[in-house]
């Protein structure tokens, strides 16, 4: 074990390390050390003494400066003959007068030179009445005897002078160490103090002073290297040399002072090794008892100050203090005055008027906000806020997904430490790429376990999105995939930064109709490898089948063809498309022709072209071909039977071999509603089996509840039987709302419904709010005036007016409205244009017409 693990950093007590090892890590103030022996130096016989004070806020190395002296003297042979070190306890207590100094000098000269003369305790049991003379007089004659003159090195000089509280001892100390070359002071103080700096004081001017200053960045990476020759450790010797801006991190964090300095290298040593949040949260507890020593010190008001000031993090005003204290503006300004005196804040930036202050040293305040920083939200901030100053980017996002995902297992604590540490970690990240490196670290730390399952309750998926708004779309895939079975998960990996990954991820999002996170996939895949042509006509497909995105279809498809022309799928995707979408036939055509020739192996392009030769072309021997030839390379795929079903019934008659078509086609997809709906037609409009068509049209609404058609086959079924009228006119309702553009959708409501008041009470108010939305429906626009003037006609003028008045936009049924308004007051026929009149007597005119009674009417 080396000395620096051996003597556990020796923080707060510099004597209990070994004079080598103290030695070799004192060299960030190398230059203060030679000073000071050169003052001992020429403190010569026989001239009085210059004394000597250091002046350095707690952990400036006060302590361990005094015993680099007395280290190097006892090394100087020359020195060494001519003085001896006695380095006074850092807390003196039994000093209450000038006579107890002196019984406390013979003590640690005693210690000093490894004697056991006890010349102290003899004087105390003796208790002469010059105490103090006698006391003098002994420790002097025990110097003498060593032919050696005394340096007292005494911590906390401050302490000892305001114990030496009369004014004559201090005159007499004052006159002796003047006059007498045989002792010399060497004293620290955390700050200068009225027995040195009073005008009237004894010590006014008597000591030379050197202010110990923080550490700058080239005397701290000095200091840092040190310990790491001293430990051999190579490790943090290149992480050092290679990671500058870390070290000016660190630096920030520790202010310069160099006992933060010594106790941030054991992370720097042990690196990201081992449970990281367990080092850091050992490193506080190790550092409180000196933060709090520190503190406790203070009088209130600056405590309190300290506190509004720790709190706030980021540099703080004046004002915004005094609101935290409640303290008068006047004396915050003088207790920060004293704080900065002190060392222990700082102003930062600000202008003279308004200046602003912090911590002298930021790990304070992060010790602080871990202490006292109890808001959810920050419970994590002096943990995120260590490793961004310790390790850069990715070792800073690995070492927090590996604490997360190992808090997120520790039950219901652990998840909400979990989420509150991933908030903070995310709140102060310095840009959104390292939010997204934090997220994806811990993503593939819990991807394939258990804890992924839970991950929106350890992850503020909303506070994330507002972080990363760019990334919105692969949170919320992240979030899905916690839903999937893990087994999916660990066979697909976690691999973000690979384009196939994000397009592989598209079949399960697909297969779960999650189709807005399909889309987010695609895209990221594309921007992750703009080459490959895959993604894009997944993209393509995906525009045109589920979001009726058909100009962005067209580009997405044709993208793809730009990025590999020799592929076969965005041709037929783009035949599908304008074939269905843009009535663009002849392009339809090309499309699935040039797929054809890509790939004269590839089934679906043939399908698509006997659609398109069968529903726009009338060439329908082509058309049975292409279905032919579409099944001969690939007798599984259920499409073109049922294309050919619909072939061979509706233009060749052959019923017997369509509806072995259609069953061909449901054998091989059971989970198709087409060639089931289309079976029903075949087997009412033309076998004459009623009872199997109400099967097959149930079967297609079971399989596609949203497909509007078999609703109306099925109610043309059921009106069959004047005892299931009722249920055929809701049959025909649900049809007619699921796709008002299907004109037989809308005949067999009128056949059914037309003197049923209730029905189109039922359907006006969605279907009028459907015309607003489809301006270019005319057809339907025309059955929902045709409705509202039927329903005036049975429910009367007054109750239509006021669904309109409820309708989103009733804009377009403006004229049905002023004929309506008419009907009770004929009055307002005079306040509308000639031409607007005409139209308005014309409705006013068939609302006046008897109602027909239920029955059949011819279609119009």
């Amino acid at each position: 074990m080396n000395a620096m693990n051996s003597t556990a950093f020796a923080l707060y007590n510099p004597a209990l390390l070994p004079p080598d090892v103290l030695l070799a890590e004192y060299t960030a103030r190398r230059d203060l050390l030679e000073t000071l022996l050169r003052v001992v130096r020429e403190n010569e016989r026989g001239k009085p003494p210059q004394h000597v004070i250091l002046i350095g806020a707690r952990g400036t190395g006060k302590t361990t400066t005094l015993w680099a002296v007395a280290h190097s003297i006892a090394r100087d042979p020359e020195l060494a003959r001519a003085w001896q070190p006695v380095v006074f306890d850092e807390e003196s207590r039994r000093v209450g007068d000038l006579a107890d100094f002196w019984l406390e000098s013979i003590r640690q000269w005693e210690f000093a030179t490894h004697s056991d003369a006890g010349q102290a305790e003899r004087l105390l049991n003796e208790n002469p009445p010059e105490l103090e003379t006698q006391a003098r007089q002994t420790f002097l004659a025990a110097v003498g005897r060593s032919g050696k003159r005394a340096l007292l090195c005494i911590d906390n000089l401050n302490d000892i002078f305001a114990s030496i509280h009369d004014p004559e001892s201090q005159h007499r100390l004052r006159a002796f160490l003047m006059e007498d070359d045989r002792v010399m002071f060497l004293g620290a103080a955390t700050q200068l103090f009225d027995a040195v700096t009073g005008l009237d004081q004894p010590f006014f001017d008597f000591f030379r002073r050197f202010e110990l200053a923080p550490l700058s960045l080239a005397e701290m990476r000095a200091a840092l290297l040190a310990m790491a020759a001293q430990c051999g450790n190579s490790q943090v010797r290149e992480t050092i040399e290679t990671r500058s801006g870390t070290i000016r991190t660190l630096h920030v964090l520790t202010g310069g002072n160099p006992r933060l300095i010594k106790t941030f290298y054991r992370l720097l040593a042990e690196g990201l090794r081992g449970d990281v949040r367990q080092d850091l949260e050992r490193l506080i507890d190790e550092f409180t008892p000196y933060f709090k020593a520190i503190l406790d010190a203070l009088p209130m008001q600056q405590q309190r100050v300290i506190d509004a000031v720790a709190l706030a993090w980021e540099p703080v005003e004046v004002a915004s203090i005094a609101r935290a204290t409640r303290l008068p503006s006047n004396q915050v300004s003088a207790q920060l005055r004293n704080l900065t005196r002190s060392g222990l804040v700082v102003e930062a930036a600000g202008t003279p008027k308004r200046k602003t202050y912090l911590l002298s040293d930021r790990f304070s305040n992060i010790h602080y906000l871990m202490r006292h920083g109890r808001a959810a939200r920050r419970r994590f901030d002096w943990f995120v806020l260590t490793l961004g100053a310790l390790f850069p980017n990715p070792e800073q996002a690995e070492a927090i997904a590996g604490v997360a995902a190992r808090t997120a297992c520790a039950g219901e604590e652990g998840l909400r430490d979990t989420r509150d540490l991933l908030s903070s970690a995310l709140t102060h990240a310095e840009d959104e790429q390292s939010r997204l490196g934090i997220l994806h670290a811990t993503f593939k730390a819990t991807w394939d376990q258990e804890t992924h399952d839970q991950l929106q309750r350890w992850l503020d998926l909303d506070l994330a999105k507002q972080h990363l708004p760019t990334a919105a779309g692969e949170l919320d895939i992240m979030a899905f995939f916690a839903h999937m079975p893990r087994e999916l998960r660990k066979k697909l990996g976690y691999n973000p930064e690979n384009a196939t990954w994000w397009y592989q991820l598209t079949d399960t999002l697909e297969a779960q109709k999650v189709w807005m996170l399909a889309e987010a996939a695609y895209r990221k895949a594309i921007e992750l490898d703009p080459t490959s042509a895959y993604p894009w006509n997944g993209l393509g497909n995906l525009l045109q089948d589920h979001f009726d995105r058909y100009a962005e279809a067209e580009a997405a498809y044709r993208k793809a063809i730009e990025l590999d022309p020799t592929s076969a799928y965005p041709w037929n995707g783009l035949g599908n498309l304008l074939k269905g979408h843009f009535d663009r036939y002849a392009e339809a055509e090309a499309a699935y022709r040039k797929a054809i020739e890509l790939d004269p192996t590839y089934a679906h392009p043939w399908n698509g072209l006997g659609n398109l030769l069968k529903d726009h072309f009338d060439r329908y021997a082509e058309a049975e071909a292409a279905y032919r030839k579409a099944i001969e390379l690939d007798p599984t795929y259920a499409y073109p039977w049922n294309g050919l079903g619909n072939l061979l019934k509706g233009h060749f008659d052959r019923y017997a071999e369509a509806e072995a078509a259609y069953r061909k086609a449901i054998e091989l997809d059971p989970t198709v509603a087409y060639p089931w709906h289309n079976l029903g037609i075949l087997l009412q409009n033309h076998l004459g089996r009623y009872a199997e068509a109400e099967t097959a049209y149930r079967k297609a609404i079971e399989l596609a509840p949203n497909y509007a058609r078999p609703y109306s086959g099925l109610a043309k079924v059921l009106q069959r039987d004047s005892q299931r009228l009722g249920e055929a006119r809701v049959v025909a309702g649900k049809g007619l709302l699921l796709d008002p553009a299907y004109g037989f959708a809308r005949w067999m409501f009128t056949r059914l419904c037309q003197g049923e008041a209730t029905s189109w009470r039922e359907v006006l108010p969605t279907l009028a709010d459907w015309c607003v939305s489809h301006p270019g429906e005319v057809a339907v626009f025309d059955f929902v005036v045709d409705g509202l003037i039927r329903l005036a006609r049975l429910a009367g003028p007054v109750e239509v007016l006021n669904l309109l008045d409820g309708a989103s936009d009733p804009q377009p049924f403006e004229t049905v409205r002023d004929a309506l308004f008419a009907s009770g007051n004929r009055e307002h026929l005079h306040r509308l244009a000639p031409e607007r009149r005409v139209a308005v007597l014309e409705i006013m005119r068939r609302i006046s017409e008897k109602p027909q009674a239920n029955g059949v009417e011819k279609q119009q």
